[in-house]
């Protein structure tokens, strides 16, 4: 079972902000990439924002994040598990892929082998709600490279609607992504671990 870390705590990113029961964040410590600064830095930026109950709008998420995030920040509109849109796709990310994903099916972008999972993470987080942090495979011939995702919810201001706001942690960009447009570039997904918003986490 994937861990958990609270995301609500303006104490200690590492205590739980629950009464009843505190924990300690569990991290891999043989992986250094979900300890990375970035990642914290997201969490604490979107804890930091006004709310409604537990999750912010995502016009307020987008109004101040650190600046050096900025351009590697996506945003999902969850219709369900298997429909997932782009909302924005941020400009690094675009550069790094060589396409404009904004507005385009998330599931997509995935070989057909991860599309469950990874639509299962997203979904999980808009249901509960809650966070994650998954890590995502890229591939291109024989060359395969990864990077971490952490993901939060967000209210769509208009529908009220859940979606996701996540941002990719360290992609690796001396690999060339730029295949076949149509092409899957994403070929595996592995949650790491949950972020715990107040609401709790999924079991699995």
């Amino acid at each position: 079972m994937p861990n958990w870390i609270p995301a609500n705590d303006h104490n200690a990113l590492g205590r739980s902000n629950r009464a009843t029961k505190e924990m300690e964040i569990a991290l891999p410590t043989s992986d250094p990439l979900v300890t990375s600064r970035d990642i914290e830095d997201f969490i604490a930026h979107w804890r930091a924002i006004q709310k409604e109950g537990l999750v912010p709008g995502p016009r307020a998420f987008l109004d101040a994040p650190p600046f050096r995030l900025q351009s590697e920040v996506v945003i999902y509109d969850v219709h369900g598990p298997t429909d997932i849109r782009l909302r924005l796709f941020g400009s690094g990310l675009s550069t790094i892929v060589g396409r404009e994903l904004t507005g385009s099916d998330m599931l997509q972008h995935f070989r057909p082998k991860a599309r469950a999972e990874a639509g299962r993470i997203v979904w999980c987080a808009v249901s509960k709600p809650c966070g994650f942090i998954r890590r995502l495979e890229m591939s291109r011939g024989a060359v395969v490279t990864s990077a971490l995702s952490v993901g939060l919810p967000v209210r769509q201001e208009l529908s009220g609607r859940m979606g996701v706001v996540a941002f990719v942690s360290r992609m690796d960009r001396t690999v060339e992504y730029t295949i076949a447009q149509e092409s899957p570039f994403l070929s595996g997904v592995k949650l790491m671990q949950w972020v715990d918003i107040g609401a709790g986490v999924p079991e699995a």
